[in-house]
């Protein structure tokens, strides 16, 4: 008993050491940029002192890869408590042993059907957009290892949208149509599409548009055929938020691409971030941002913000070479960046607002005057956090 109770003091003490070789020189050498950072959020609450903390921490990616390595030498295909799931080939999933029922479904599709009324009034349509999450794609999981069920909670939405008799869209089907294969859609170490699934997306919607309202956004199929576009590949550029997550060593390097239409077209783009306003002028090479992959930390890079700087509470888009094509609202996550690339060629203007942002979205709707208003949203961003914006 004695030999057990020294174990867990030396243990206790290698814990306090260890501690106090990250807290110490976080607070000589951090503390100044923790403060400001919590000066800029108004929010300041007990969540975000934590954050400033945990993105300041002296030494704290070296930590992530000495986890990361012990996950692998102990040959786990799990990380964080099942919180991800890796299998044979290297692909990251969101697990989970139990998840609670969503029961805001019916609220949520009647919020679509406020925001579809709102729309109306000048005349525009309303469509949601689902994309499936990754967790679809899942083949080869070790037996016993719990993946997270997004596809019970896909169902029960769309049928509650059927019921409210909201035009509604789900990737899944489109992906399953073309029979493509699902793993080249979503990066590895990352839960979000890749620039080949954003691309076929894009193509998804341009074809929906076509069946259910008769316009043909892409009516000599420029934009939706890859062979009229440069594919630029940056090798190992590429870790997503699982990987950084849980390390290098126990993640790999992926590589990212960039689709260049070859077609010039001239933009004006305005996005607000925060308190924070930006515009810019020029063609489709603006809407990329390559400076974030020379970063040489890759866990200080912001991969995808190469797409549009990431998801913007608010962007819009004109094309000044296309200006009697539609006028589109998109009200998105983070994954619709890379499509609004592909989507803003085919509009005279291209306005997406965060689904998480506090921005007053029927006034916006009211004072624009859109042609049509999607809400693009993931299977996983299905929760009162993205379909709030009646309660905000």
């Amino acid at each position: 008993m004695k030999n057990f109770f020294k174990k867990k003091e030396i243990f206790a003490i290698i814990f306090i050491i260890c501690c106090m070789s990250i807290s110490i020189p976080t607070l000589i050498y951090k503390s100044n940029k923790v403060i400001s950072e919590l000066e800029f959020d108004e929010t300041f609450t007990f969540d975000t002192i934590e954050t400033a903390l945990s993105d300041n921490l002296v030494g704290k990616y070296i930590l992530v890869d000495i986890y990361g390595m012990s996950q692998k030498l102990m040959f786990k295909h799990e990380a964080g408590n099942f919180e991800f799931i890796k299998d044979s080939h290297g692909n990251f999933y969101n697990g989970a042993f139990y998840i609670e029922d969503e029961k805001n479904l019916m609220t949520y599709a009647k919020n679509l059907r406020k925001l579809g009324a709102t729309a109306s009034k000048s005349g525009a349509r309303t469509l949601f957009i689902n994309y499936p999450e990754k967790n679809w794609t899942a083949t080869q999981i070790n037996l016993g290892l719990p993946l997270r069920d997004y596809q019970a909670l896909e169902d029960q939405f769309f049928t509650v949208l059927m019921q409210n008799r909201i035009d509604n869209m789900n990737l899944k089907d489109y992906f399953r149509k073309i029979a493509v294969d699902k793993n080249s859609l979503y990066y590895k170490t990352d839960r979000s599409m890749n620039t080949y699934g954003s691309f076929l997306s894009f193509c998804a919607i341009v074809n929906e548009f076509e069946n259910k309202y008769n316009v043909k956004l892409d009516p000599n199929n420029i934009y939706t055929d890859l062979k009229n576009y440069n594919i630029e590949k940056y090798p190992d550029a590429f870790l997503g938020n699982m990987g950084k997550a849980y390390g290098k060593p126990f993640a790999s390097l992926e590589e990212l691409e960039i689709y260049r239409v070859n077609k010039s077209q001239q933009y004006t783009w305005e996005y607000l971030e925060g308190k924070l306003n930006y515009s810019k002028s020029g063609d489709q090479n603006m809407f990329f941002n390559l400076n974030y992959l020379n970063e040489p930390n890759l866990y200080y890079r912001r991969g995808l913000d190469i797409f549009l700087e990431g998801c913007n509470d608010l962007d819009k888009i004109t094309n000044l070479n296309n200006k009697t094509a539609p006028k589109i609202l998109c009200i998105r996550d983070d994954n619709f960046s890379p499509i609004a690339i592909f989507l803003a060629p085919l509009c005279s203007e291209l306005h997406l607002i965060d689904a998480s942002s506090n921005i007053d979205i029927d006034a916006y709707i009211l004072e624009n005057k859109f042609d049509y208003v999607l809400m693009c949203v993931s299977s996983g961003h299905i929760n009162n956090h993205y379909f709030d914006f009646y309660e905000k």
